[in-house]
């Protein structure tokens, strides 16, 4: 069962043999001769992430040895059939682009148009088209807070936090729809807030703990249950 699995994830995962480096570290470039970063690949070695064109940010795809300017936002993670997500200042509440380099679609994630938010941001997408990420909510002149979500199905599934926690942000989702992110935890006694890495089944949130520190954060996972 999926959800049994959680509570072995980090034991698994820590006992893993880490594999060595490729040789070679390829320089990817930039846009325009601004700061470039990369957030996400995939299996075909295509990468999105966000580089600057006259002091601001834009998506890019590299691809083909070649990296092309999608437009301006920032993307974080592309699935194997190339399909991006990310957001821009068009899109304030995520985008899903598809279809290439240099042409193709934006579809605008209305799904996260909620009056009641401050917006959202997809950070993962998975090869059967379900995004995962945060909705932004509460004021922005006190305190913003995130809670995670899962779109699958046509629907907006919502995480809620573990233990108290404040806020929740989904960073990973694998093919079989499982979840992973951070939970921040607030300390009554410092008042300050630490990161609880975290595994979701259908809905299921489950803390992974921490290797002894104080804060730990799960970024991606894969078919395999491997984070």
């Amino acid at each position: 069962m999926k959800s049994a699995i959680a509570a072995d994830i980090a034991i698994i995962t820590a006992g893993c043999a880490i594999p060595a480096f490729p040789a070679s570290i390829i320089n990817l470039g930039s846009l325009a001769g601004d700061n470039t970063s990369a957030y996400g690949i995939n299996a075909s070695g295509q990468v999105v992430g966000i580089s600057g064109v006259d002091a601001l940010s834009h998506v890019f795809l590299y691809t083909g040895g070649v990296m092309y300017d999608k437009g301006r936002g920032v993307a974080y993670a592309i699935n194997n059939f190339g399909n991006i997500v990310g957001t821009g200042p068009d899109f304030p509440h995520g985008f899903e682009s598809s279809g290439g380099p240099t042409g193709g679609t934006v579809n605008y994630m209305g799904v996260l148009n909620d009056p009641t938010t401050n917006g959202g941001t997809p950070y993962a997408i998975n090869d059967k088209g379900e995004v995962a990420g945060a909705i932004t909510t509460g004021d922005i002149n006190t305190r913003l807070s995130y809670r995670g979500f899962v779109y699958t199905g046509g629907a907006l599934q919502s995480l809620e936090p573990f233990g108290g926690g404040q806020d929740l942000l989904a960073f990973g989702i694998n093919d079989n729809t499982e979840v992973v992110g951070a939970v921040t935890i607030l300390d009554a006694a410092t008042n300050e807030s630490d990161p609880q890495a975290f595994y979701a089944y259908n809905g299921s949130v489950t803390p992974l703990g921490t290797l002894g520190g104080k804060s730990s954060s799960a970024s991606a996972i894969n078919n395999s249950d491997r984070l």
